[in-house]
C-alpha cells in the first residue's frame, strides 16, 4: 500500500474508534496487533484489547475524542501527532469524575501490513491528563514576570513554595506571596 493509503488507515483507526464506531478497530487492525503504551501495564492484544482500551477511556471520557494532527509516512511505518480531549464525567484508574475538560497531546507510531495496522507505539501526556484532574499535584514552575527582580549577574532564580504558595528565596531571602512581585 502506498504512504498515502497507510495514513488514512491509520487516521480513521485512530479518529472514528473516538466517536463510537468500534466496528472500525474490527476491520482495521489485524488479528496479531500489539500496542505498546506507557500507560497501560501490559500491551494491547488485538482489535479486542484496543476496543477494551477505548471503552475504558469512553466510559470516563463520554464525549472524548482524538483529533489527527500531522502525520508521516515511510514505507509500512505512519507517525502521527494527535490532539485527545474530552470531559471526566466517569471513574478512570479509581479517580472520581471532576467534570473536568481535560486536553492532551500524543504520538502513535504505526507499522502497517496488509492494509491492517499490525504494531503501535504511543506516547502520550497521561501525567498533564492526571495533573488537569488534580489527581496528582502541579509542580511549581519558575517563572519572572517583568516587575522581579532577576538573579545575581550570571545565577539561577532559585527558590521554593511551601503549602501557602509563599516564595522562599533558597539564600535566605525575604519570603514574598505567590505570585510575587519582588
Amino acid at each position: 500500500m502506498s504512504s498515502d493509503q497507510n495514513k488514512a488507515i491509520v487516521r480513521r483507526a485512530l479518529e472514528e474508534p473516538w466517536k463510537g464506531n468500534l466496528d472500525v478497530v474490527d476491520e482495521l487492525v489485524a488479528s496479531d496487533y500489539v500496542g505498546h503504551d506507557p500507560a497501560v501495564p501490559e500491551p494491547l492484544r488485538g482489535p479486542e484489547g484496543m476496543k477494551e482500551f477505548i471503552s475504558t477511556y469512553r466510559a470516563a471520557f463520554p464525549d472524548a475524542r482524538i483529533t489527527v494532527k500531522e502525520q508521516l509516512a515511510e514505507g509500512n511505518l505512519v507517525a502521527t501527532r494527535w490532539s485527545g480531549s474530552g470531559t471526566h464525567e466517569g471513574e478512570l484508574m479509581g479517580i472520581a469524575p471532576t467534570g473536568k475538560h481535560v486536553t492532551v497531546s500524543g504520538l502513535t507510531i504505526s507499522r502497517l501490513e496488509g492494509g491492517k495496522i499490525v504494531e503501535e507505539f504511543q506516547n502520550w501526556d497521561t501525567f498533564g491528563m492526571l495533573q488537569k484532574l488534580d489527581a496528582i499535584p502541579v509542580l511549581a514552575q519558575v517563572w519572572r514576570p517583568h516587575r522581579c527582580r532577576g538573579p545575581p549577574e550570571g545565577g539561577p532564580l532559585l527558590f521554593a513554595l511551601d503549602s501557602s504558595n509563599t516564595r522562599t528565596n533558597t539564600d535566605g531571602g525575604q519570603r514574598l506571596p505567590y505570585p510575587f512581585e519582588g
